[in-house]
């Protein structure tokens, strides 16, 4: 399944971000594959961050990350230069999609 989501960067931070995630820790990146996201991409225009991956199962991984404690201290690293909405990072909705017919709604 096609994941996406939105989020904020605050004005600036764009070199910063970039040099962090540069620098991925070793097991940041082990997390993310034993829940099993793949294609994994963060792409950025002005103060908007808009991350892809695929997945088998979004709830299967999202328990994974919420249960590591690596997320936890990669939110607090990231906390002074990201700016999420009230409810965290916003679920996109896929509209069209010219190779397939998968839709997340």
């Amino acid at each position: 399944m096609k994941c996406v989501h939105e989020f904020g960067l605050r004005e600036g931070a764009q070199q910063e971000y970039r040099r962090r995630h540069d620098a991925l820790w070793p097991e940041m990146r082990a997390m993310m594959l034993r829940a099993g996201l793949k294609n994994y991409s963060i792409w950025n225009v002005g103060t908007r961050l808009i991350e892809y991956y695929e997945c088998a199962d979004p709830e299967a991984a999202a328990r994974v990350i919420r249960a590591d404690p690596v997320k936890a201290r990669w939110d607090a690293y990231m906390a002074d230069i990201l700016v999420y909405g009230e409810g965290g990072a916003a679920k996109l909705q896929c509209m069209f999609d010219f190779n397939s017919t998968e839709r997340n709604d």
